[in-house]
């Protein structure tokens, strides 16, 4: 979110964090983890909007963990570069 990366650049960081077998951190999950849920974005009609329903989503997800956010940016910072 914060990096504007595109969604297949998001895909491929995904694809190669799982590529080995690893011991990942376990994270504190928020009480409330975002405002918007899968549901929102499936409810959503297909094109812009759930688009925009989507990056709302990610957003909000990205807000509920920011108690994370130091620890996540080590994490990928150490896996993909």
């Amino acid at each position: 979110m914060e990096k504007n990366f595109t969604g297949k650049e998001v895909q491929n960081a995904h694809v190669k964090l799982g590529k080995f077998k690893r011991k990942w951190p376990v994270f504190t999950l928020p009480k409330i983890r975002g405002e918007i849920t899968v549901y929102n974005v499936i409810s959503t009609p297909e094109g812009n909007e759930r688009d925009e329903t989507i990056e709302k989503w990610c957003a909000s997800v990205w807000d509920a963990y920011s108690h994370v956010h130091t620890e996540i940016a080590f994490l990928v910072q150490r896996e993909l570069w």
